[in-house]
């Protein structure tokens, strides 16, 4: 029976559709995809093979022709290509000619792992079902630093708590040095510890995150510390809810010891337009004791590459991703959540919706809060506090 006549054949499509972005060739196939398959025959399509058809939970491909089911294709450990060639054997048979196949995978189970740790990007990470260790330290990156000879993996095995020990450094079988993850593994990425050197500065003790900073010729504590050399800002235009100003008087104060300079002008009115988002985010922080493990920044303060973002990382002290159109500002946030309430599958939550559908296959950089940075936002963030009444007298006397 030839199944390529004109009554079953649909117009040619230019590909497969939407594909999972996170699928890579070497991805093998499991049960609970779905494959995206597409038999032609000079350039029309087949309807009935056209389209996205489920793995089921025998790992198998089942597919019809003529109306009529064909034998299952066992696609489970095949990769897409080799999926591809597996299909063609099935039904060529049906054609009158060799038709052209192609196969892809159009969606695959979602897991969710957290990283934390001797990385560049601590948090959530969702990876396909099936990813191991590596897939995930992929999307995280770990420091220069990291000792990857005892990474612990802790997750539930049915009622209770348990924790592997794993030596990622390629020694032992792939099960053991790269095991498989499942849903809710915490994957912790212990440190070692760095020898300090001559030309590196520690800054150690009350900051928000010690670390190594370094050295240059002439430097001074402020340098080390990164807070704008003493100088002092408030980009109040209009009133202020946070720090409870019902006007603004934009000011730039500095003492006679303050290190002047463009460089630290720059900085305390960068680290400035972060105060009273940092002063409302510590409410947060400290009081209602949330935790933030990323930032995806959007609008003008990232318009610079690297500049809006590194201080945000600093202010934060979370890492903060920024994708190629962050520099586009807008309602984005409110739009995105609007879209949500409007196209999400039943049941399919923000988070997911948001990785699989509006980031997935979207470029950005993360960067990490560097430790000066950091240490240096608080120094300023102190001397801002006490500065506020220096705000409140300026509204009151300027009229």
């Amino acid at each position: 029976m030839l199944c390529a006549s004109a009554a079953v054949l649909g117009p040619a499509r230019a590909d497969l559709g939407r594909l999972d972005p996170t699928a890579k060739p070497n991805t093998r196939i499991r049960t609970g995809f779905t494959l995206a398959l597409c038999v032609s025959l000079h350039a029309v399509d087949e309807k009935e093979l056209t389209g996205e058809f489920p793995v089921d939970e025998r790992g198998n491909l089942q597919l019809r022709v003529g109306g009529e089911p064909i034998a299952p294709i066992p696609v489970v450990g095949c990769t897409a290509a080799e999926a591809q060639r597996l299909v063609l054997r099935a039904v060529e048979r049906f054609f009158a000619a060799p038709p052209d196949v192609k196969v892809g995978i159009a969606r695959m189970p979602r897991i969710t792992v957290i990283v934390q740790g001797a990385t560049f990007r601590n948090g959530a990470v969702r990876l396909p079902q099936g990813a191991r260790l590596s897939d995930a330290l992929a999307e995280t990156s770990y420091l220069p630093n990291a000792d990857l000879s005892t990474v612990q993996i802790a997750r539930r095995d049915r009622d209770a708590r348990v924790t592997l020990t794993v030596d990622f450094r390629g020694a032992g079988a792939e099960e053991l040095s790269d095991p498989v993850l499942q849903d809710g593994d915490r994957i912790a990425i212990p440190a070692l510890p760095i020898a300090p050197s001559a030309k590196n500065v520690a800054v150690l003790g009350e900051v928000a995150r010690p670390g190594m900073v370094p050295w240059r010729s002439g430097m001074a504590v402020r340098d080390a510390l990164g807070d704008a050399g003493g100088l002092l800002a408030y980009n109040y235009l209009s009133g202020e809810h946070i720090t409870h100003m019902e006007e603004g008087r934009p000011l730039f104060v500095r003492t006679p010891e303050s290190r002047f300079n463009l460089a630290n002008f720059m900085r305390a009115h960068l680290f400035a337009s972060l105060g009273a988002l940092k002063i409302g985010l510590g409410i947060l922080f400290d009081r209602e004791q949330v935790k933030i493990e990323q930032i995806l920044g959007h609008g003008g303060f990232f318009k610079t590459r690297e500049v809006g973002q590194r201080f945000m990382a600093a202010a934060m002290n979370v890492p903060v991703t920024v994708m190629e159109t962050a520099g586009e500002g807008g309602a984005w946030g409110i739009a995105l959540l609007a879209a949500y309430l409007l196209w999400k599958a039943e049941g399919e939550p923000l988070e997911a919706y948001l990785a699989d559908r509006v980031f997935a296959g979207e470029s950005g950089v993360t960067l990490a809060p560097d430790a000066a940075d950091v240490a240096g936002f608080d120094a300023f963030m102190r001397r801002y506090e006490k500065g506020l009444v220096i705000e409140r007298a300026a509204v009151d006397a300027l009229r």
